[in-house]
C-alpha cells in the first residue's frame, strides 16, 4: 500500500476521477464490472477502452470475476518541514 500523501502527489488522470466517483462515499465498497463501465461510458470512455481501463487501473483491486473494490489508502501525515534544514 502506497501513503496517502506519495498517491496525493501523483496526478490522477480523467478516467481515474471518474472510478473513484463512481464509488460515491463508500470508498470501501464493490462495484461490479458493469456498473464502472456505465460510469466511464456515461465521461465518454466507450466500448474496449473502458474494459481497458478498469482491467488496468492500479487504484482497482479485482475481488471476484466481475467484482472491483480500491485499493485502501495509507494515511501519513506530510513531511515536517523541519527535517529539511
Amino acid at each position: 500500500m502506497a501513503p496517502l500523501i506519495q498517491l496525493a502527489l501523483e496526478p490522477l488522470f480523467p478516467a481515474d476521477l471518474v472510478l473513484l466517483c463512481s464509488f460515491g462515499p463508500d470508498l470501501h465498497g464493490q462495484r461490479t464490472g458493469q456498473e464502472l463501465r456505465h460510469a466511464l461510458r456515461r465521461a465518454g470512455y466507450g466500448g474496449p477502452l473502458g474494459r481497458h481501463l478498469i482491467l488496468t487501473n492500479p487504484m482497482l483491486l479485482r475481488c471476484s470475476k466481475d467484482l472491483f473494490t480500491l485499493l485502501p489508502f495509507i494515511a501519513s501525515a506530510p513531511p515536517d518541514s523541519r527535517d529539511e534544514i
